[in-house]
């Protein structure tokens, strides 16, 4: 899917469209993932397996806490099970510093974290 470039933005620094934070092939020695946008869905792709991502709504008591650097969230899950996420999706930092993280929800434990 092609994405139009806003002018006065086309970094996308000052929209509301944080999801394409997340967007491209992300690697280490262990983990290899792709996250792609497919029909308006973003789509996390390891190995064989596809799972959906879907935004996580911003804490309401602090507004400002998407635009002041935090990181960007996203639940992934399963397509025929999209209430029951399986990783805690995070993109945090900038530039060369920045990183891709998958973490079980805290509902499920455990402590296994990929960055």
């Amino acid at each position: 899917e092609v994405m139009d470039i806003d002018e006065e933005d086309p970094l996308l620094l000052f929209g509301d469209g944080h999801h394409e934070a997340c967007l491209g092939e992300w690697r280490n020695e262990r983990l290899q993932v792709l996250i792609r946008l497919q029909g308006g869905r973003l789509i996390l792709e390891s190995g064989k397996k596809e799972l959906v991502l879907s935004d996580v709504p911003p804490d309401p008591d602090v507004p400002w806490l998407r635009t002041a650097g935090a990181p960007c969230e996203w639940s992934v899950a399963d397509a025929a099970t999209p209430d029951a996420p399986v990783y805690l999706c995070r993109v945090m930092g900038y530039g060369r510093d920045t990183r891709l993280t998958l973490e079980p929800p805290k509902h499920k434990g455990g402590n296994f974290k990929a960055v």
